[in-house]
């Protein structure tokens, strides 16, 4: 009995897909995060809130436009499909973390 070394194409179309739907969620996703750290209620009343909102921003802009290279990539499949796979993975969960992040920081500026 012979084992597929690869997974059918048709599979690996709905993987892109998928990918490229969810990233896309994640870039919507990021709009509303920067939106709420642009709110007036979020502004840093000190010197560590405004370093934290700086580098929650910056990696915002960072996974924004890595998001935006990983979506092209799938969409033109211009790489091996496997690397995109796994920056797109990678790229979920730094958004995650992102997403931690500004919770963290929405909760600090709201004890401050």
């Amino acid at each position: 009995m012979e084992t597929l070394t690869q997974r059918p194409p048709v599979i690996r179309e709905i993987d892109r897909n998928a990918l490229v739907i969810r990233l896309e969620r994640n870039q919507k996703d990021l709009l509303q995060l920067k939106s709420q750290l642009n709110s007036y209620r979020c502004e840093p009343k000190t010197h560590m809130l405004f370093e934290y909102i700086e580098n929650l921003k910056n990696g915002m802009e960072r996974l924004r436009i890595s998001n935006l290279e990983i979506i092209g990539g799938l969409r033109q499949q211009r790489k091996a499909i496997s690397d995109l796979i796994e920056r797109a993975k990678l790229q979920l969960l730094k958004f995650n973390q992102l997403k931690e992040g500004v919770a963290d920081y929405l909760a600090r500026c709201m004890n401050h």
